[in-house]
């Protein structure tokens, strides 16, 4: 079986050297306990218990060995995942070693507690209707927004603010 391990550390909240100091010392260890790296995700060839279990061996190695400097890594971590899989196919590279991928899917059900995309090109959605509901904040940052409708627009709110 083909494990992975992704570790995110929050950089909003902590300094960099901060972040750099738990880093380094989790690819030492990681590398140590049995896993390669790729990038930000580490791969074993591992049953899934056995992974988890020695990950979080290491990173309470870390925090044990950076605890006398005042860093709490646990803290300092923001997502610390395992998954199971098959391939891995890097989309940065070159577009004649991307393979073509193409998913058919009925119905598609996803919840996340946390979920970042960062995309260097495009991200195009094309659909019947499109909805997005949030319980608090809504931000949209760009250089530019253009919205078009074929009929009408409809704003609804206690105050809009133009300008």
């Amino acid at each position: 079986m083909k494990s992975a391990v992704i570790i995110n550390l929050d950089y909003e909240h902590h300094s960099v050297q901060v972040c750099r100091a738990v880093w380094d010392e989790i690819v030492l260890r990681m590398e140590s306990a049995g896993f390669s790296r790729h990038y930000r995700i580490f791969l074993a060839d591992m049953d899934g218990e056995t992974t988890t279990a020695r990950a979080k061996r290491v990173v309470a190695e870390v925090e044990e060995a950076l605890a006398p400097e005042g860093v709490l890594v646990f803290d300092v971590i923001r997502e610390f995942y395992w998954f199971e899989y098959r391939q891995i196919n890097d989309l940065l590279a070159p577009a004649n070693e991307i393979p073509e991928v193409s998913i058919i899917q009925m119905d598609d059900f996803q919840r996340f507690l946390n979920s970042y995309t960062w995309v260097k090109g495009v991200i195009q959605t094309t659909s019947g209707r499109l909805r997005t509901l949030v319980d608090q904040t809504a931000t949209l940052q760009a250089g530019r927004i253009v919205e078009k409708a074929r009929e009408d627009v409809s704003i609804d709110g206690q105050k809009i603010r133009l300008g």
